[in-house]
């Protein structure tokens, strides 16, 4: 929710009120915002440079990397392709399942015509649970998996693998049984394969497909738990996971692929696997037996691990029963991500920690084999995954999965015609992505800075790089708030582009693919500054995107003799973000002009008079054209830069509250107003905290739902973000705010 401003308004065909600007002070919006924790005050551009010289510059674990998903390339094709995959900064391949499979993959297409019964999905239907030997298996063989592990840690790069561990495949008819018997479900290789677990009858009985319902208005925490835990998932026959024959195959499987040179594992399905968390009568020690196991038993390995776990655990279970034995998939995260790159809302910098996850446990990636199979991402082009791939491998502590898709083409068409096996090049081989990649490598180890203005998203890591992501299209000049990264020059390792940080803001210009990955490149800042925010002149506009328009910006000026341009006029510039979170628009209108219309192609702000520098906002009203009228606030063009900002006329009487001296010590004591983590006065930033954490983008802690709650009616609403403002403005807000009281004195209770 927005907040009202409360300053006077103009209605244009009206009358005109304004206000000075006087003073400036940036807004941190729809982003988390993580002080850097870490120092890289020895880090640099040419640093970086001289790393690669000397070795690949990949992270030291999988943990600390990025990971290739070589989805259904063959342990051949991920040797001879090895040496590329870590010139591209990927610490670590994912191989698909390597198991024994019910159904031969060679000369068989990703995906097969309708009504033929193969296709890479075949690796998600075991027959068993040990490296392949079949002929048939166009991944390839157990010796071909330990040659390609072998190669890999020669140069630097680690192996995990696709793990399918909690059901088996079925028999070829299985749509037409009706027989509640898992065993008839189940296909007839797994007799050859895994005879002591079919011996021992070792499946979720009776035979039921998983509802997936996840409704607690129906379905109460046994009844959730018993369909994710017991049912069958996608029909194919569950494995009776607590039973100790079925965890002992699967702890011996895991050993094979540790003692043949992996590194660790992806699971699939993992929520589907019961945790010893679970209510009685479903809980078990699975993955004690198994994956903790396999980590006493392997001190010298990694065994890093990662598990599939969707949307939700279900009802009553928590993400936080599988993060104490591995990471998991954010998938909430990464659409708020995607959505915020095409345009649909969302937040490119997703809030960690939170309930569920934490940046030491969280799994993000550019779009998964489910989602380009399913249509969900297949029409996502390279520049919004290269976006997405960007925001996730540019952040701190957080490892990102890379989908190797067959083809960079918006369709699936590619599937039908690459076969099971081979490695193909498309965007995961491309610089952009290798640009992010080295990045994301350099800076392991150190904080970030989370940053967006609904435009761009920016990540600064340490005091020395930053990932800066166009989200509204390619090249672009901007002018962000910094907090971390040192004064000097920067370079942009994607377009070669010259940054600098100044003044407290970073400017330069991102290049075409809309991304840029920046480094500390001198202790010097450029006296050319073309292409950043230009100052304040006679005959300045500024335009500030209340309403949130789309596309370019433009500004349309005209007098007796015509227009300027034609319509719809000429762009803005960026220029910066002010404390309500809106974009401002810069331009400047010559002399002579008299009226002047804002637009962005589409809506446009009513007829304008042009009197000199002032500044525009359109309202939501419209007049019967159903052009937007506007508010208006005067410029005030000094001889330096400002930042200008909003501020309400100082009243000519001004009513001082009386500031109260605690004698509590300062640990028993709070400032109202403060909610800004590490803030020792109120700022316009507590009201930007308020306004975030109702619109459910961060969460607050006890001490600043105490500190937001200004007027101690024990709620935090938006009425508490105006008192802030009214008190920034020098106004008698009839409250505490500003105060240090005891903490004793809140009188909330619960």
């Amino acid at each position: 929710m927005k907040l009202k401003r409360t300053l006077s308004i103009i209605l244009c065909t009206v009358m005109l009120i304004t206000c000075t600007v006087v003073a400036g002070t940036n807004f941190v919006s729809a982003a988390d915002t993580e002080q850097a924790v870490t120092s890289a005050t020895d880090k640099s551009y040419s640093g970086m440079q001289e790393s690669l010289k000397t070795n690949s510059g990949l992270a030291p674990t999988v943990n600390d990397g990025m990971i290739l998903q070589a989805w259904n390339w063959s342990f051949k094709n991920i040797e001879a392709k090895l040496e590329k995959i870590a010139a591209q900064g990927f610490t670590t391949v994912q191989v698909s399942p390597p198991n024994e499979v019910k159904e031969g993959t060679k000369n068989i297409h990703y995906l097969e015509p309708k009504g033929v019964n193969n296709g890479w999905w075949m690796y998600y239907q075991p027959a068993g649970f040990q490296l392949n030997e079949s002929s048939d298996n166009a991944l390839g063989t157990k010796s071909e998996f330990e040659s390609m592990c072998k190669k890999a840690h020669s140069l630097g790069v680690k192996v995990i693998v696709d793990t399918v561990i909690n059901h088996m495949g079925t028999c070829d008819n299985e749509d037409s049984i009706t027989s509640t018997n898992p065993l008839d479900h189940l296909t007839p290789k797994a007799k050859t394969f895994e005879p002591e677990i079919v011996n021992n009858k070792a499946f979720h009985t009776p035979w039921q497909n998983c509802t997936y319902d996840e409704d607690p208005n129906r379905f109460n925490q046994y009844q959730s738990t018993l369909s994710m835990t017991r049912h069958c998932t996608s029909r194919l026959p569950d494995l009776d996971t607590s039973s100790t024959v079925v965890q002992t195959a699967i702890y011996d499987y895991m050993t094979e692929i540790i003692k043949s040179g992996a590194d660790g594992f992806r699971f699939d399905a993992a929520k589907h696997i019961e945790t010893p968390d679970d209510c009685s009568p479903f809980a078990s020690q699975f993955w004690v037996n198994t994956l903790q196991k396999v980590r006493q038993n392997n001190p010298d390995v990694e065994c890093f691990a990662y598990g599939e776990i969707l949307n939700t655990c279900g009802v009553g279970r928590k993400f936080q029963s599988y993060t104490k034995f591995m990471d998991v998939t954010d998938s909430s995260g990464i659409w708020s991500i995607s959505d915020a790159v095409r345009g649909k809302g969302g937040n490119p910098v997703p809030f960690y920690p939170s309930d569920n996850f934490t940046k030491e446990n969280c799994i993000l990636w550019d779009e998964s084999h489910d989602t380009y199979t399913d249509g969900s991402t297949t029409g996502y082009t390279v520049d919004q995954r290269n976006k997405i791939w960007a925001l996730s491998a540019g952040r701190a502590d957080i490892t990102g999965v890379y989908l190797a898709r067959p083809s960079d083409a918006t369709n699936t068409n590619a599937c039908y015609t690459t076969l099971l096996g081979e490695a193909k090049d498309a965007s995961w081989s491309n610089s952009t992505t290798k640009a992010i990649n080295q990045f994301s490598n350099y800076f392991v180890g150190d904080g970030e800075y989370c940053n967006n203005d609904g435009n761009r998203a920016w990540i600064e890591r340490g005091d020395a790089g930053c990932m800066i992501v166009n989200l509204k299209g390619t090249s672009a000049t901007v002018s962000l708030k910094n907090h971390n990264l040192k004064t000097g020059s920067y370079k942009d390792a994607i377009s070669g582009n010259t940054f600098t940080v100044s003044n407290g803001y970073i400017k330069g210009s991102v290049g075409s693919t809309g991304i840029a990955a920046i480094y500390f490149d001198g202790g010097d800042v450029p006296t050319d500054t073309t292409g950043v925010t230009p100052p304040l002149d006679e005959g300045t506009i500024i335009f500030s995107n209340s309403r949130r328009w789309e596309g370019t910006i433009n500004y349309y000026c005209w007098n007796d003799d015509g227009a300027k341009a034609e319509w719809p006029g000429e762009a803005m510039d960026y220029y910066q973000v002010n404390e309500y979170g809106e974009v401002q628009y810069i331009a400047t209108i010559p002399e002579g002009y008299t009226y002047f219309i804002i637009n962005n192609g589409s809506s446009q702000t009513v007829d304008i008079p042009f009197t000199g520098s002032i500044g525009v906002y359109p309202l939501e009203t419209t007049d019967a054209s159903g052009h937007y009228e506007v508010g208006t606030w005067e410029i005030v063009v000094p001889t330096t830069e400002p930042q200008p900002t909003y501020t309400e006329p100082i009243p000519t009487e001004t009513v001082t509250t009386p500031t109260e001296t605690s004698t509590e010590p300062l640990e028993d004591t709070y400032i109202v107003g403060v909610v800004y983590p590490g803030g020792d006065d109120v700022a316009i930033y507590d009201a930007t905290f308020i306004q975030k954490k109702l619109a459910n983008i961060i969460e607050f802690d006890a001490d600043q739902m105490r500190g937001g709650d200004v007027d101690e009616n024990e709620h935090v609403e938006i009425v508490d973000a105006t008192i802030i403002q009214r008190y920034l403005a020098k106004y008698d807000t009839g409250t505490r705010c500003g105060q240090r009281v005891p903490i004793s004195s809140y009188p909330l209770k619960k």
